[in-house]
């Protein structure tokens, strides 16, 4: 017999795959990669924590949410996968248009 899980608290969100770019002459997004991952310009010093911290910076300025929304679920070589709770992704795909170069 299979048991089957059953979830609790469930909470809807979105989830959007960044893509950070080392630079000491850019800040701030960048441009939506063909694959649909979002570029954005950290400083070139910045370690895994700063990071982190720098992307739930520019999110929670970018969209209406707050920091304990946001999870950073994988990072490989600056490549990360966030979530973000209780926000639809239509209005992600909205905000993103209007800063996307």
């Amino acid at each position: 017999m299979v048991k089957k899980e059953q979830f609790k608290n469930m909470q809807g969100g979105s989830a959007i795959t960044l893509l950070c770019i080392r630079s000491d002459k850019k800040e701030g997004w960048g441009k939506k990669i063909n694959n649909g991952t979002v570029e954005i310009f950290i400083p070139s010093h910045s370690n895994e924590s700063q990071r982190n911290q720098i992307v739930v910076n520019y999110l929670t300025e970018l969209l209406p949410v707050n920091a304990k929304q946001i999870e950073i679920l994988a990072g490989k070589k600056d490549l990360l996968i966030v979530t973000i709770l209780d926000i639809l992704s239509e209005q992600v795909n909205k905000a993103f248009e209007n800063v996307l170069k």
